[in-house]
């Protein structure tokens, strides 16, 4: 990481090279909690503010540095970028001298910044690092979606959530299936902290997730706000959003532009393998249930069961498996009777041993009970099973 000593003259060159003018770096730390430094700097014109502002944003973005906000005052002749340790005010002529803050700081320490060279070794390996990070990230991408072609369609979403935190660096995703224009239910989620919104939300009422959800924008909580993850980024089909990428847990050099642009490149890799995924997941309900009822057959059943079973070893869902004691006479009788009190997300299927089961995702072993007790209110008993013990198939 640069001190700020260092990001500071990285900024100041910036503005150099865009004819950025009277340039005058303030050192306020031992005046002021504000800031560690001030960077001063005069524009041409309006316009020349704001491609001062563009650039040094872009600077400071490639260093891994994060921005706190950015304002524009009295028509933008004055643009003031705030990233903690340093920030950087760029006026117009006219503007510098009406607010004349180098008067206002005279306390402070005028740093001379003819001197600038001594930190371009520093930022040399820190730049070279980033490349070599890129570089690690091409190779890790094509391996994760080869990946995802090998492997079978009911564990092809499970894997991708899985692949995403390690690309990402870390623990806490989240992916929402979205189920209507407003409510989207959680599918697979990586660890309790991705799981804090709930098993369903109204996405539509996150309303700076749903702006950029709608222009296919990667969201960046620079707010810090904790109802909120801190990236998010929508799987589509064409203009129409079908999944929610969600992450927590990210570090500050994580949350910037270029990463926000890496995730956009993921999810573009990771789309096709997904939805088709999400297709054979929604063709269960239209073609492999026997006698025109909910209930899958053992072939397609024990296929999804293991899929769960896998990710939920790996912690990237929570699901329950409960046996319904009936006999296979009143299968279809059970299915009429109790589908009503099941979710569109929990499967009932017949396993190879021949009996009825009921899979239910997104489930601890707690909120099993009140299905279970549903189930014996209207007289089938019912038992907890571990998955381990009814699925063979490697």
């Amino acid at each position: 990481m640069l001190t700020p000593k260092e990001i500071a003259y990285e900024v100041t060159k910036a503005l150099d090279a865009k004819k950025g003018q009277n340039i005058k770096l303030l050192k306020i730390d031992r005046v002021s909690s504000l800031a560690d430094y001030f960077l001063i700097c005069t524009g041409t014109s309006n316009t020349h503010v704001k491609t001062l502002c563009d650039y040094a944003e872009y600077t400071l973005e490639q260093l891994g540095e994060q921005m706190l906000s950015r304002e524009g005052h009295r028509g933008n002749s004055w643009e003031l970028l705030d990233y903690g340790s340093i920030v950087v005010h760029v006026f117009t002529e006219e503007a510098r001298k009406f607010y004349d803050l180098e008067r206002l700081w005279a306390d402070a320490e005028l740093v001379d910044i003819r001197d600038i060279n001594e930190s371009n070794v520093r930022v040399k390996e820190v730049m070279e690092q980033q490349l070599i990070d890129h570089k690690d990230s091409i190779g890790k991408i094509y391996s994760i979606t080869a990946g995802l072609e090998q492997r079978m369609p009911d564990e092809v979403i499970f894997y991708a959530v899985e692949m995403l935190g390690k690309l990402m660096k870390t623990k806490d995703v989240a992916l929402y299936n979205v189920v209507s224009k407003d409510y989207a239910r959680i599918f697979s989620a990586s660890s309790q902290k991705a799981r804090s919104l709930g098993n369903s939300i109204r996405y539509r009422e996150m309303t700076d997730i749903y702006d950029a959800l709608k222009e296919q924008k990667v969201y960046i909580n620079k707010k810090m706000d904790e109802q909120y993850p801190l990236m998010a980024r929508g799987i589509y089909e064409g203009e129409e959003v079908q999944m929610i990428v969600m992450m927590w847990g990210l570090s500050w050099e994580k949350m910037t532009l270029g990463q926000a642009n890496f995730l956009t490149v993921v999810s573009y890799l990771i789309q096709n393998a997904v939805l088709r995924a999400q297709r054979y997941m929604q063709a269960l309900e239209e073609k492999r249930y026997s006698q025109n009822s909910r209930i899958l057959e053992p072939e397609a059943f024990e296929s999804l069961v293991q899929a769960y079973m896998k990710a939920k070893l790996k912690n990237l869902v929570e699901c329950v498996l409960i046996k319904v004691d009936v006999q296979n006479s009143e299968y279809q009788k059970t299915d009429e009777q109790m589908s009503g009190y099941m979710r569109d997300s929990d499967y009932m299927g017949m396993l190879p041993d021949g009996n009825l089961y009921v899979l239910l995702t997104n489930t601890t072993r707690e909120g099993a009970v009140i299905v279970q007790d549903r189930f014996e209110k209207n007289g089938y008993k019912t038992e907890y099973v571990e998955m381990m013990s009814v699925c063979h198939r490697e």
